[in-house]
């Protein structure tokens, strides 16, 4: 049987759901890149012509794509991990593991976060620029860190809840 659903169940949804959305933001920008770039090769080959500006914007659209999927692949573990070691391990061990990596990953993201968000805010009040095919604001580029970093990091958080909420019972004192 399922446990009731706690108090902060619907807000576990509205995560999930900001998480498909941003993984499905990501899947439409590669797709356009996957669209726009043999597209422009054709047209420079076919007419001398090609889209101005396509170059930079592919690769602001990977960097973009990168952060806007990551939470989404780690919620889902579609991420890569070996998993040789914790194979090997009794099951209370690798529990133990699992644990601290997540709060190491947790650490990590959660820091990268702090510090992403103090390079976007310090872009903005400088009102740094970014010039290449396109003029605009730098922190654009800077916001998806800070940005996918919370998120993992909760994405973290939410995995060390749920293992340590499933955790079994302990028994009885004297046995």
């Amino acid at each position: 049987p399922r446990p009731a659903p706690g108090p902060l169940a619907g807000l576990g949804r509205a995560f999930d759901l900001l998480l498909t959305g941003l993984a499905l933001i990501a899947a439409l920008a590669l797709s356009a890149v996957a669209l726009a770039v043999p597209v422009n090769i054709a047209l420079r080959n076919l007419t001398g012509f090609s889209i101005p500006g396509l170059y930079d914007a592919v690769g602001y659209a990977i960097l973009a794509v990168t952060f806007l999927a990551a939470p989404w692949v780690l919620a889902t573990g579609g991420h890569v991990r070996v998993d040789l070691l914790t194979r090997a391990l009794p099951r209370r061990w690798r529990r133990r593991l699992r644990t601290a990596t997540d709060t190491l990953g947790a650490l990590a993201s959660g820091g990268f976060a702090y510090f992403g968000w103090q390079a976007l805010a310090a872009s903005f009040q400088r009102g740094a620029r970014l010039r290449s095919a396109f003029a605009f604001p730098e922190w654009w580029t800077l916001a998806p860190l800070p940005l996918a970093m919370a998120l993992i990091c909760i994405v973290f958080l939410r995995r060390i809840h749920r293992r340590t909420d499933r955790a079994p019972a302990p028994p009885p004192m004297g046995l």
